[in-house]
């Protein structure tokens, strides 16, 4: 999927009235089939024509914890650096580090475990006062099971030379 495609999503979703983006909201940690008629409006509103149905629920997942933020929220990050901030700010936390390793390994698959973990860790994340990156989370999820597992690589390479700086 081409990056203009990508940034043209969050765009329109970024331009929705906030009732429609508090559907996105509520429905974060859901598949897209799990989500009622009126959210399932509104995600294909903005969603691009040529994105393939086995697809949209990565689509989704990356809407839904985008509009966890406001619209004109800025600062927003990726979600492997929002990840080694807070471990940063918390120290080495042996459960922190846990709920990681747990999230990096768990396969995209239908049942949505993976985006409901993704959901929470969003979740934690605003509670700590960081704004994860829609478009780029979306970019990650889409290769989050490729064979070579870059995505996961890069994450782990963010979260321990992210700290190595620090110290």
């Amino acid at each position: 999927m081409e990056n203009a495609h990508i940034q043209e999503f969050f765009q329109r979703l970024d331009a929705l009235e906030p009732k429609h983006r508090i559907h996105l909201k509520r429905s974060c940690g859901m598949l897209l089939r799990e989500a009622d008629a009126e959210t399932m409006q509104v995600f294909f509103r903005v969603l691009p024509q040529d994105v393939p149905g086995w697809l949209e629920d990565h689509w989704f997942t990356a809407a839904c914890i985008h509009c966890l933020w406001k619209a004109e929220e800025e600062n927003r990050k990726p979600m492997q650096e929002c990840i080694a901030a807070v471990k940063e700010l918390e120290g080495t936390s042996e459960s922190f580090e846990k709920r990681f390793t747990t999230l990096l390994e768990t396969p995209w698959e239908d049942d949505g475990f993976l985006c409901r973990k993704m959901e929470r860790m969003a979740k934690y994340l605003k509670q700590k006062g960081y704004a994860v990156d829609g478009a780029l989370l979306l970019r990650d999820l889409l290769y989050w099971d490729h064979e070579d597992k870059f995505v996961q690589k890069q994450w782990i390479k963010t979260y321990w030379q992210m700290t190595q700086k620090e110290n």
